[in-house]
């Protein structure tokens, strides 16, 4: 079996060009017919109007971030049917057009370097040079730049080339980028062509690659390990050069200062990092050519020292207050700030107490105890507050554990007055420098005018993180291994961490003795039952701090309800990383009397459309026409125990198609054979079909599971896909 002649010739080409495989969105610019197959739909999107259309990209390309991209003066589309035996006819068939200039507007794309291929055909004349020649612009973080210069367009049902563009673009994380489209009027009907295109994050094979953390990440902890993918040519001994610093000319121009060294493995510990800034770097990647091959520049964004506390978290009252509309709630809920925390001069925004209140105050209370940072203070800011001075002037701030016993900051703290203007940023900060509380109360001695009111407009509270936070998996996640890491952040301060774990919520919350004591935030929990809800709680501890402990919340997780033998889901076409399909299902290449065919050979090699579950299933391509049987083979690396959990069944699900012929389908599980007992024209429809095997029938050693194969004997040939292979109690 030689179908794999397709697939080395492809990985020969990516070796020339020294381009890995990386992430890609291929979109279909569909109106009515078929979509090329492992195609996005352009209709599946949001579209505004015949004039302007636009589609979010919400996870279907892997990318660091979801974005959208917007058409701007489409005039109109086009269809006609192509010739079969044209490749990707389907996606020729259709097209955005225009005479006049049109723009593509990419928005929300993550800082990197892209390569954009576009396809510029006219499906619907035969005349040569009908449309004639395209200019494309783009405008990126470089700048303004003409990416083809009278690009030669293509014409017909069936042509004797198929135009196409390439140019690369690199995005700042933060501008759109904008294509533009334009016929250049030198031929019949003069128009610019775009049926579909694809974007892929260009990344040189030669070059450090898949940063850790992501390009662009926020709130990365201040000892955070960078890594990376590194370049194929980087030898084992001093191959990565590291660059990092917070000044981003320093990094691109290699100055010494950021320069931190040489390294062998693909890891750096940066030091001394600082709370609340953004850093940039760089990894160059040694070779014996051209001694190194510079990196992209790559940027995080460290924690912050204090987190605000969001208004949900915090519950306000007062010893009064004027009336509904200016209840002490409103010194949390945000009404009155814009995006940028500035403050509007409504005093329904605000709160005020009410009148002959000899002792005014106002109190918060928070969901838990909080290590206090600072609290920002908006004064009461309503519009002639200068003439009534409503305002806090002189206040007492307390704290406290547990609302009885209190404790005032040191020194008098004085409020300053607001102007009674929109726009008003905050009008202090008041440091709370650690306090460890619950509660926080202002007491007013005065005001700015005199008065019998006493108002605020907002507060805000930032606290230190001492608890645990942050878990994986995520609290209320579902779908999780039944052998899971629990891995949280730790509290600032945490030297150790009591883990408690268990199926009774209260029990765990209420749980004294932890099941284990751990140096570092991560926990390997399990065996767990399959189909069950935990809850589990990470307290944090250090006897030289007070308080010793910081009792966590209590998060949940619930186990999956089978085992994921393959979903399919992890395969790719990247060269030389043995994640394309056919290198995990062994089929029949160089194996005498198989005839299978594991994967497509034109990239994607996955099926992208017809799916079971998830967005890809593997085809299995058979032809016993031949051969007397067509079978793909999974080896698992480490044996497998298929007797835990309690697992009694094997589920695959298959899809056939109406063009298939003959075939019986069958199993095997470490070479015993199941064949397949439903109807055996199963395999010629086109719907999913759950096949169910009872392992115990098999009589074969389940402790110790080395191989499972898929396939079909007994005549005939065709393609069915496979998805979802799983084991259930």
């Amino acid at each position: 079996m030689s179908g794999k002649l397709f697939g080395i010739l492809s990985c020969v080409l990516v070796t020339v060009s020294a381009v890995s495989a990386a992430p890609v969105v291929r979109v279909d610019l569909s109106q009515s017919g078929d979509v090329e197959r492992g195609w996005i739909d352009w209709n599946t999107g949001v579209k505004l109007d015949n004039a302007n259309t636009s589609r979010q990209f919400l996870n279907e390309a892997d990318f660091d971030a979801d974005f959208t991209i917007d058409f701007i003066k489409i005039d109109s589309r086009n269809r006609r049917a192509m010739d079969d035996s044209v490749p990707m006819h389907d996606l020729l068939e259709d097209a955005f057009k225009e005479s006049n200039p049109f723009d593509m507007v990419i928005k929300g794309l993550a800082a990197g370097v892209y390569t954009f291929t576009g396809y510029h055909h006219d499906t619907n004349e035969d005349v040569v040079n009908d449309d004639g020649t395209i200019n494309i612009t783009v405008k990126d973080a470089d700048g303004t730049r003409l990416a083809a210069d009278h690009l030669q367009q293509s014409w017909g049902t069936k042509p004797a080339f198929v135009a196409s563009s390439n140019f690369r673009f690199r995005s700042d994380g933060v501008h759109d980028v904008t294509i533009t489209f334009g016929d250049n009027n030198d031929g019949i009907h003069n128009e610019a062509y775009l049926n579909g295109f694809e974007l892929t994050i260009w990344v040189s094979r030669e070059q450090a690659s898949r940063p850790s953390p992501e390009n662009g990440a926020t709130d990365v902890l201040k000892d955070v390990v960078l890594s990376w993918q590194p370049g194929i040519y980087a030898p084992a001994a001093n191959g990565h050069r590291v660059y990092l610093s917070d000044v981003f000319a320093d990094v691109n121009d290699g100055a010494p200062a950021a320069l931190k060294g040489v390294t062998s493995l693909p890891e750096h510990v940066p030091a001394g990092l600082a709370f609340g800034t953004t850093y940039y770097w760089r990894v160059d990647e040694a070779n014996n050519v051209t001694a190194w091959n510079k990196g992209q520049i790559w940027l995080f964004t460290t924690e912050p020292l204090a987190y605000a506390l969001p208004g949900s978290a915090i519950t306000a009252s007062a010893s009064s207050w004027h009336n509904d509309a200016m209840a002490p709630g409103k010194t949390v809920d945000g009404s009155g700030l814009d995006a940028g925390d500035l403050h509007s001069a409504n005093e329904q925004d605000m709160w005020l107490s009410g009148p002959n209140d000899a002792n005014p105050w106002i109190q918060y209370e928070f969901d838990r105890t909080y290590s206090l940072h600072e609290m920002w203070v908006w004064n009461f800011n309503q519009t002639f507050e200068s003439v009534v001075g409503f305002g806090l002037k002189d206040v007492v701030v307390e704290h406290s554990a547990d609302g009885v016993n209190w404790v005032a900051l040191a020194g008098n703290v004085q409020v300053p007055a607001a102007a009674g203007e929109p726009g008003a940023a905050h009008d202090i900060a008041i440091d709370l420098g650690g306090a460890v509380a619950r509660y926080v109360r202002i007491t007013a001695k005065s005001n700015w005018g005199g008065w019998n009111r006493y108002g605020l407009s907002e507060v805000r509270f930032f606290y230190v993180p001492m608890a645990a936070r942050g878990p994986e998996p995520e609290t209320g996640s579902g779908g999780i291994s039944p052998v899971p890491l629990l891995i949280w952040r730790a509290g600032r301060a945490a030297a150790s961490h009591n883990v408690f774990i268990g199926t009774d919520e209260q029990a765990v919350r209420a749980a004294t003795q932890p099941v284990a004591t751990v140096a570092s935030p991560s926990f390997e929990a399990g065996p767990l039952a399959l189909g069950t809800t935990y809850f589990w709680r990470v307290d944090e501890i250090n006897q030289a701090q007070t308080p010793a402990v910081w009792e966590g919340q209590v998060w949940s997780f619930s186990t999956n309800a089978f085992l994921v033998v393959d979903d399919m889901e992890s395969y790719n076409d990247e060269e030389g990383q043995g994640t394309r399909i056919y290198e995990t299902w062994a089929d029949g290449w160089n194996v005498a009397g198989n005839g299978a065919q594991v994967g497509y050979l034109t990239v994607p090699s996955v099926e992208k459309l017809l799916v079971h579950g998830g967005k890809q299933s593997m085809p299995l391509l058979y032809d016993n026409r031949t051969e007397p049987y067509s079978e793909a083979t999974r080896t698992f690396a480490t044996p497998q125990d298929w007797t835990q959990f309690g697992i009694k069944t094997l589920i695959l699900y298959f899809r056939g198609d109406p063009t298939n012929t003959g075939g019986k389908l069958y199993v095997k599980v470490n070479g015993v054979k199941a064949a397949y007992a439903g109807d055996a024209g199963n395999v010629a429809k086109a719907e999913w079909t759950q096949w169910s095997i009872d392992l115990a029938s098999l009589g074969t050693n389940l402790q110790n599971v080395t191989k499972l194969a898929i396939g079909l004997e007994g005549g005939g040939s065709g393609t069915i896909l496979i998805d979802d292979v799983q084991l259930w109690p």
